[in-house]
């Protein structure tokens, strides 16, 4: 019987973890919101628009196709097939999970060699956090103390 109680105390402290971390999601989420809606903002989250976005926009495709092709051709050269290598590199910049060829749906990522899952998780972080903030990472300009 205590066993019992000790499992329903347990789940209740769990229940009460999530309840507060929902409550906290909430929170940030509508800040968020709020923030991305301010009449002075040069910006708007919800509709990009102007000359940033379009810097920004004419920017970032060109590079992350050009991503996109080297991505195929690293995964090409480590022994994937094109098809299951222009899968690869879409669905890891993109983040999605499936791909084609070898890495579809009931497929997984466990067969690609060492190197292939390296490549693809750097594309993923590409995909995720966008080239430019990845590269800023690699200048000498961030590394140096201020």
């Amino acid at each position: 019987m205590k066993k019992m109680i000790d499992q329903v105390g347990e789940s209740m402290k769990t229940a009460r973890r999530w309840r507060n971390a929902s409550k906290a999601a909430i929170a940030v989420s509508a800040l968020s919101f709020l923030a991305s809606c301010a009449k002075d903002a040069p910006q708007d989250t919800w509709q990009p628009a102007g000359p940033n976005a379009e810097r920004i926009d004419n920017l970032q495709r060109p590079v992350f196709y050009v991503a996109g092709v080297v991505g195929v051709i690293v995964f090409s050269v480590l022994g994937l097939d094109f098809k299951t290598a222009l899968g690869a590199a879409a669905s890891t910049l993109g983040n999605v999970g499936p791909a084609l060829g070898d890495l579809g749906p009931v497929h997984t990522y466990a067969d690609l060699p060492a190197l292939a899952k390296l490549w693809a998780t750097f594309l993923m972080l590409i995909g995720r956090l966008e080239l430019f903030t990845v590269l800023i990472l690699f200048t000498p300009f961030f590394w140096r103390t201020r």
